[in-house]
């Protein structure tokens, strides 16, 4: 009996010093302050805009959906939205394979190591490096810092530059062609056929401002990339008419007549006979020296 009780109380004791390191462990952990490892069940990144001539910058409103694959197709499992910061956080499970990232008018120009591009659809497969984290709430970014960068899609603005003479239609070469935006500005020039274009970026308004010399400058707000062509028409400057010429031309022959006129006055100043007692004495011969005539009296002589 008394072997039975010691045993009892041997095996109590046994189990109460278990509890206590059990405890005490966890309570070394808490102190430590490291959280248990769990199952993710968040995903948090951000997406950022690489507009043109600027550094990146957080957008906001960016669409952000997960998919769950469903046979050969997919199907949506949580929609989002980033914020003011260009963040987001989506909802996380074993079974959700894919991300996507929609604005209008932009287009993903890079993303993180853990996603991976599949074809032309749009979306990216989640590749986590681990399906654990502390808090479960894991950071779908690189230390970049960012999830996705974005930029606007690249449209087109092109067209043609001409002129009304009679009633015909005359494309005009070497226009000078210029559109600009709040962050862009390009400038070109018609070609023989009168004919511009330019790549910009989509999703923003341009203005477009044409000179060429002897025309009226033209402007215009409002321009969009787009598919179709733009046809522009210049005015000529008006011309003031003498004598049939308009003004340039008729500037340029009265300036070559003043030159004719100055050549031949200054040609008579340089060829004027001198005067005498009223009469015009002409000059032509030849200049002779005192010692010459002396010399020729003496042979005379």
């Amino acid at each position: 009996m008394t072997q039975k009780v010691l045993g009892l109380a041997l095996a109590s004791l046994a189990i109460l010093s278990l509890a206590f390191f059990v405890c005490a462990a966890g309570t070394d952990a808490a102190e430590d302050g490291d959280d248990p490892e769990s199952p993710i069940d968040y995903l948090r990144g951000y997406i950022y805009d690489i507009p043109a001539q600027q550094d990146r910058v957080p957008i906001e409103g960016v669409e952000v959906t997960t998919w769950i694959p469903v046979g050969e197709s997919y199907q949506q499992y949580e929609v989002t939205k980033t914020d003011e910061n260009g963040l987001f956080r989506v909802t996380y499970k074993t079974n959700v394979k894919y991300i996507s990232f929609k604005q209008e008018e932009y287009t993903v120009k890079g993303w993180c190591s853990e996603l991976v591009k599949t074809g032309e659809s749009g979306l990216y497969e989640i590749a986590l490096k681990s399906e654990s984290e502390v808090g479960g709430v894991h950071d779908l970014f690189d230390d970049a810092g960012y999830t996705a960068l974005i930029s606007r899609s690249i449209g087109s603005i092109f067209g043609t530059v001409a002129t009304e003479r009679g009633n015909s239609i005359v494309l005009l070469d070497n226009a000078t062609v210029t559109i600009t935006s709040a962050s862009l500005m390009l400038t070109t020039e018609t070609d023989d056929s009168g004919y511009f274009s330019f790549s910009c970026p989509s999703g923003t308004v341009y203005q477009i401002t044409i000179s060429a010399p002897g025309f009226v400058s033209y402007t215009e707000a409002g321009l969009e990339p787009s598919q179709t062509s733009y046809n522009f028409k210049l005015t000529e400057k008006e011309h003031t008419i003498i004598f049939g010429l308009d003004l340039t031309h008729t500037l340029e022959l009265f300036g070559l007549l003043i030159l004719v006129l100055i050549a031949i006055i200054t040609i008579y100043f340089v060829k004027r006979p001198e005067s005498a007692d009223s009469v015009a004495i002409i000059n032509d011969l030849p200049e002779v020296k005192a010692e010459d005539l002396v010399e020729e009296e003496e042979d005379e002589y």
